[in-house]
């Protein structure tokens, strides 16, 4: 009897145990979604505030460089919040809100930034939309956006092109294609030859193109700009510096513009058949963003000290 008694009282203990574990993991319930509003009782979005700065071309570091964003929470839940993605950068955070009303996260930046712009995020939380700016400032030092210290206006070497800008911009990184081919029309004719530069930076993150119109499939040195058209205008000399996303170009020179100056210059300075290596420099102004026509004058922008050396595939 001792014994049963013993063995109905683990086993009774047991299933209170049991009962008292289960009820505690079911007031968690960690599968509810977080509901709320990123806007107070008058529609207007709560505060924000930008922490750290940011350098194109350097990695931010979460803990020092990040957006402080307030969100009322009016159901506890799990949360994924994140911002769209811009000139090379996101935001994000995801947790779980344990109780409602006005609670502050921090999202952190994912990516690096490519050039010195102020860009507007916007963020979502449950229906709810707001956005905020963040500047991205020139860094320093060679390939990261700074002036140039370190004698990179001379000419790039083999297999590599570079560019910078009057704001202070330097790019530069390999070459992944030069090949010369037909433009060819709808209705299969030729209409001349395109010799393709396309240029990757090291991040691999966005690309250089040099699209230069040839009256031959025989590379000619010389000089070709970006109102350089062909027969029935639809194939344009093109200089654009863009996200490898296929998101808007940063800087882009092609046909004529509205605004007056718009105008990249690429020159072929040799060609060795034998080799297929092929070199060249590139300079001018473009437009800056995805208005192809040009038609803001304030968005403008000097490439300077532009070449390439590469070797036609």
């Amino acid at each position: 009897m001792a014994k049963f008694l013993s063995y109905l009282f683990i086993t009774c203990f047991a299933c209170i145990l049991f009962s008292c574990t289960k009820e505690r993991s079911y007031d968690l319930n960690t599968s509810a979604i977080a509901q709320g509003t990123l806007w107070d009782s008058a529609g207007v979005c709560l505060p924000d505030s930008v922490y750290g700065t940011f350098y194109n071309g350097v990695t931010p570091g979460s803990d020092t460089a990040y957006v402080s964003v307030q969100v009322n929470v009016t159901a506890t839940g799990s949360y994924n919040i994140s911002s769209d993605f811009q000139n090379g950068l996101q935001f994000a955070d995801s947790g779980y809100f344990g109780t409602t009303g006005i609670t502050t996260i921090k999202l952190k930046p994912i990516g690096v930034a490519i050039i010195p712009v102020t860009s507007t995020f916007t963020i979502n939380f449950d229906s709810t939309f707001c956005s905020f700016d963040l500047t991205v400032k020139d860094s320093t030092g060679t390939g990261l956006g700074g002036q140039d210290t370190t004698g990179t206006d001379s000419l790039a070497g083999p297999g590599l092109w570079k560019f910078s800008t009057d704001s202070g911009g330097v790019f530069n990184g390999a070459i992944g294609n030069a090949r010369v081919y037909p433009d060819t029309l709808a209705d299969g004719t030729t209409n001349g030859y395109i010799f393709n530069v396309l240029g990757f930076t090291s991040t691999g993150d966005s690309v250089m193109v040099l699209n230069i119109l040839m009256p031959t499939s025989t590379i000619t040195t010389g000089s070709y700009t970006t109102l350089d058209y062909n027969s029935d205008s639809s194939r344009a000399t093109t200089f654009a510096f863009c996200p490898s996303n296929g998101d808007d170009c940063f800087y882009f020179a092609e046909g004529v513009s509205s605004v007056p100056g718009v105008k990249v210059t690429i020159t072929i300075n040799s060609y060795d058949s034998s080799t297929g290596v092929v070199t060249g420099t590139f300079s001018g102004v473009a437009v800056v963003g995805s208005d192809f026509n040009g038609s803001d004058p304030t968005k403008i922008i000097k490439v300077i000290n532009g070449s390439f050396n590469g070797t036609v595939q």
